[in-house]
């Protein structure tokens, strides 16, 4: 039943009320009547006066005052009960007085008009208190309290209308009033009850999971009170459902980390990133991680074995994104045996052994000894390899073993190498190699003394000198009789030219 029912019924009860009231006083009245008529003292009123028709048409009845009720609005705007007053007039006849002379009253009939009076007393505070009860239940109704409610909220005055508006609540029978329950979030934000606020966006969204205004206002005042983890508990709640799209532009982004999950064979450095520069929180044992975790500030090593990273990125408010998880295992590998190149065979004097296959952290050792002697293997004892070395002379047997940074080592490589030895310059012949390739670049002319300026040169041994692994004689030149600051290199074995320059007393070459 609602409540224009309600008012109907009300209106309905103070009619039936009020005909109470008529039919009580008429039946009173009558009663008082017939009880006068029957005590009068008819011997004294002439037999003629008594069936005189003419007279009869004329002579009435005193009677008691009889009272109209009748049901109007209050000044508070319930029923209020008003009383008309009314008499019979005993009726005259040419100025004569026919009613029949008055008998004072005896003690039964003062009691039976006692009586009547009182009782009519009694429905008269009935009345009352019906009245009282139907306009205090008017003001508890649903309309009554949301009209006025509305009447306030629209001038924006909440503290007035949220009294209204919760009465309303109370009033309403299906509980479920979305429209009502917006109105009273709005009014107890106004008067900054966030808690109760909150309380009525729940309980519609209890109705209707996915109200759109709902969801919004209330991510909003999470987000607007620094609440972050219940932020982080609401977006959680409506993955995959409809409502997930209301609340997308509070996600935080999941991390993302430098490599994939997977096997390695050496140990990982790992690196975490972020986005709008949140911070990083992480767990290494597969616990789920929180702001309490490790907060990362660099990046991660991973180490030998199997390892579990999760982590999370955390908003300036307290909002979590996703977990990244990422699973890595750290399996190490022997290195591969050693590549030593030359191969095996015979070789001129000065060529250069050197290992092709060296990875970051690994470090070779190698042994070199006579063919003739009793081989050694190579251990970590044993000469670091560091850059290409040049071949010892004669039957040679060269050894390599690689040792990785975790100690794991490589199976052993060797070479046999035969080197002959190789004709040695003089400084003569090798300037005769020289100036052939001076002339050859155009700086030298064919006469072999004339510099291509026109200026006589003259050539003038310095020392001889190994520069980056190579044996050769330096020479220095002049002009004209004018000593010049340029240099020449011969290699004493190959007769390769360079162009020889010094600094702070060290020397560079480069092939000329």
């Amino acid at each position: 039943m609602n409540d224009k029912d309600n008012f109907e019924l009300d209106k309905e009860l103070a009619k039936s009320i009020e005909k109470l009231i008529d039919e009580e006083t008429t039946v009173a009245k009558a009663f008082v009547d017939r009880n006068l008529l029957k005590n009068s003292d008819y011997n004294n009123i002439p037999p003629k006066s008594i069936y005189d028709e003419e007279k009869s048409k004329t002579q009435a009845i005193p009677e008691i005052p009889s009272r109209n009720v009748t049901m109007g609005n209050g000044s508070d705007g319930g029923p209020k009960a008003s009383f008309n007053e009314t008499k019979t007039i005993p009726n005259m006849s040419n100025g004569v007085n026919n009613s029949p002379p008055k008998k004072k009253l005896d003690k039964k009939t003062k009691l039976i008009i006692a009586g009547v009076s009182g009782a009519v007393i009694l429905v008269i505070v009935v009345i009352i208190i019906v009245a009282s009860i139907m306009n205090n239940k008017n003001k508890s109704s649903y309309k009554y309290n949301y009209e006025k409610g509305v009447e306030y909220y629209n001038d924006k005055d909440y503290k007035s209308a949220l009294p209204y508006f919760e009465k309303a609540e109370v009033a309403d029978t299906s509980k479920k009033n979305i429209d009502l329950k917006f109105k009273l979030y709005d009014c107890y934000i106004g008067v900054a009850n966030n808690d109760k606020a909150i309380e009525k966006l729940k309980e519609i969204l209890s109705y209707e999971s996915n109200n759109e205004k709902a969801l919004t206002a209330l991510a909003s005042n999470y987000a607007t009170n620094k609440q972050g983890d219940k932020l982080t508990e609401l977006i959680r709640k409506y993955e995959g459902t409809e409502g997930q799209k209301y609340l997308a532009s509070y996600v935080v982004s999941v991390p993302t980390a430098s490599k994939a999950a997977g096997k390695f064979d050496v140990e990982i450095s790992l690196e975490l990133v972020s986005t709008e520069s949140n911070k990083i929180y992480y767990t290494l044992d597969g616990t789920e991680p929180t702001s309490k975790s490790s907060l990362y500030s660099e990046a991660i090593q991973i180490k030998k074995g199997d390892t579990t990273v999760k982590a999370i990125a955390v908003n300036n408010i307290g909002t979590a994104s996703n977990i990244l998880e990422q699973k890595y295992t750290i399996d190490f590998k022997a290195p591969d045996s050693p590549d030593i190149s030359p191969v095996t065979g015979t070789y001129q004097e000065g060529q250069k052994i050197e290992i092709t296959n060296l990875k970051s952290g690994d470090t070779a050792y190698y042994t070199v000894e006579s063919k003739t002697d009793s081989t050694k293997d190579p251990t970590k004892d044993s000469t670091p390899y560091k850059e290409a070395f040049i071949m010892p002379p004669g039957n040679t047997v060269v050894k390599v073993i690689i040792i990785n940074q975790y100690g794991l080592s490589s199976s052993i490589s060797s070479r046999n190498y035969n080197v002959v030895a190789t004709k040695i310059y003089t400084f003569d012949e090798s300037l005769v190699l020289l100036k052939a390739r001076m002339k050859a670049t155009g700086d030298l002319k064919a006469d072999g003394i004339t510099f291509k300026d026109g200026k006589t040169v003259e050539f003038i041994y310095n020392t001889r000198k190994t520069i980056k692994n190579i044996d050769m004689y330096i020479t220095s030149y002049n002009l004209s009789k004018v000593r010049q600051t340029n240099y020449y290199g011969i290699d004493v074995k190959s007769g390769l030219c360079y162009k020889v320059t010094e600094s702070g007393g060290e020397f560079s070459a480069t092939e000329y």
